[in-house]
């Protein structure tokens, strides 16, 4: 007896531990699992009773109940021929284009003879003979759009916001159908022109327009790290009024999408907007626009995290401006600029920001109110002017025959000129664009410095050169030849064959022997300042600017 209660616990312990070990492995498994689901059961419990979640949750949900009835549907329908019925959109490839040219000549000629014979039938229906006017309507192209109340209105919600693009080149055979979150249809007309250097257009509901909702709008600019909320039709009907959620990457882009004389200040963001989201409205997490879904950077035409929308302060001007006045009217200074870094900021004596006038074009507006070239502007009616942009946008916002107080830093001094507005439309509505030009002569007469710069060639612009040319005469140093790679043919420094300079700073050159000493007397550790002359031979007259050249 005694013996057993000593070996009674070791019996025991070891007959449990052969259990563990020859249990089978659906019963590990068993286990394991029941332990795993009372774990999955309490998180789900925690999730489930966590206010912040379910109150970020509902959060959402009441953002979509507030929006989603501003939102619309936007359809271009045609009664466009089969051919023209997808215009909008990338013609798929002839299948029997890779191998037609290896046919033998015969099967080739009755292609040949084939394609006429299409191509008369073609133009008997361009003329009408296949009575394409019965035609019904079908759809060539979608977007999305918001109800917007125009601050004029005697009604609120008359009018749709969308893209300029998503309504390009609507003709009198198609027209525009617009269907609600709520599933009503209508149909509308474009308001005024649509602004094609914002992107920007408006619609207007043809007949009762009393059950629109119009979206209430941000009236603070959205910043870095929001979450936003981007509302749309996505790849057309079958994704309609669908919303994705993300933040704000970034503010103020200017990518070239729109064009190079666009006015470009996108909102990036990564909530997905894809093909059919241009239009729709981007909104915050209180509901109201911040603005308007434009397009996506994209290597596949698909989201890639890179959506841009327009900011709803510049939309909504632009669409008040189209409602009031039928199309968007800015005024327009008439100069040539550029951004002003460190280095013109130094050859030009000057310590602060604003922007360089590289040219007043000859008859615009800062010409006539004696602004120069080399003036830098500083501010537009009391507001500062820091870059580029800012000189456009502020310019753009007024109409032309407006008077602007411009400040400009001049000779060592700030001064102030009165600018009466022009329109870029009117400036240039008998000329292009000044070009430069020139010829390919060379001449070695340069020094060390000028060939370390990739001034190769260069020669006295005199009067018989003026004459060898074509051009009017003007003191100074005419380029023969550049180097390719040199700092002279970056593009940033932008000379040429053709280009004359006049200055070195302020002194005037008239020979390659004062173009040497002149620049010989600078810093040679500092850029050198270069007044430059061009010929253009639409205007003729000579095109003034400003280059630097320094050396790495």
């Amino acid at each position: 007896m005694s013996r057993f209660r000593w070996y009674g616990p070791t019996l025991v312990l070891l007959v449990t531990t052969l259990g563990v070990m020859f249990a089978t492995p659906a019963v590990i498994r068993t286990v394991t699992w029941a332990g795993t689901n009372a774990k999955i059961t309490t998180i789900r419990n925690d999730l489930a009773q966590n206010p912040s979640l379910v109150d970020l949750s509902d959060a959402f949900k009441q953002v979509a109940r507030a929006v989603e009835p501003s939102v619309v549907h936007i359809e271009i329908q045609s009664k466009a021929r089969n051919r023209d019925r997808m215009r909008f959109q990338t013609p798929p490839r002839n299948p029997f284009e890779d191998f037609f040219d290896s046919l033998p000549p015969q099967f080739r000629e009755e292609f040949e003879r084939r394609e006429r014979f299409e191509r008369e039938r073609q133009e008997q229906r361009d003329r009408g003979d296949d009575y394409s006017e019965y035609n019904t309507f079908r759809p060539v192209a979608n977007g999305s759009g918001w109800v917007y109340a125009h601050s004029g209105s005697d009604r609120a919600g008359n009018y749709i916001v969308t893209n300029a693009h998503v309504v390009a080149n609507v003709g009198s055979s198609e027209r525009i159908k617009v269907t609600f979150s709520d599933e009503r249809e209508a149909f509308a007309t474009i308001v005024g022109e649509p602004d094609e250097k914002t992107d920007v257009a408006v619609l207007k509901i043809n007949g009762n327009e009393s059950y629109l909702h119009p979206a209430a709008v941000a009236s603070d600019p959205v910043e870095q790290g929001e979450i936003v909320f981007a509302f749309g039709s996505p790849f057309g009907v079958a994704y309609s009024f669908s919303m994705s959620q993300g933040i704000v990457s970034a503010v103020g882009r200017r990518v070239g999408i729109i064009g190079i004389d666009s006015y470009e200040n996108f909102i990036q963001t990564d909530a997905a907007i894809n093909p059919g989201n241009s239009g729709g409205p981007l909104v915050n997490t209180r509901g109201q626009v911040v603005g308007m879904n434009t397009a996506i950077a994209s290597r596949t035409g698909t989201f890639t995290g890179i959506g841009f929308a327009i900011p709803v302060d510049l939309a909504a001007n632009i669409a008040d401006r189209i409602i009031t006045d039928g199309t968007v009217q800015r005024g327009f200074l008439g100069v040539e600029i550029e951004p002003l870094t460190d280095d013109w900021a130094e050859a030009f004596d000057y310590d602060g920001e604003g922007v360089l006038v590289q040219n007043a074009i000859p008859g615009g507006a800062a010409e006539e109110a004696g602004v120069q070239p080399g003036d830098i502007i500083t501010a537009v009616n009391g507001q500062a002017v820091t870059d580029v942009r800012d000189l456009r946008f502020l310019v753009a916002d007024l109409p032309p025959g407006e008077v602007v107080a411009v400040s400009v830093f001049r000779g060592g001094e700030s001064i102030q000129v009165d600018v009466t507005l022009g329109s870029r439309e009117q400036l240039f509505a008998s000329n292009d664009r000044p070009t430069r030009r020139g010829n390919d002569r060379g001449d070695t007469g340069t020094d060390e410095r000028l060939l370390k710069f990739g001034i190769v060639g260069a020669e006295a612009f005199t009067r018989a050169a003026a004459d060898r040319n074509g051009v009017e005469h003007t003191p100074g140093v005419l380029i023969t030849a550049v180097r390719p790679g040199s700092v002279a043919a970056s593009p940033a420094a932008r000379l040429d064959a053709g280009s004359i300079i006049t200055q070195v700073f302020d002194t005037p050159v008239s020979n390659v022997t004062e173009l040497i000493k002149a620049i010989g007397d600078t810093d040679p550790n500092k850029p050198v300042r270069l007044t430059i002359k061009t010929w253009n031979r639409d205007q003729q007259r000579y095109q003034q600017r400003f280059t630097l050249l320094k050396l790495d």
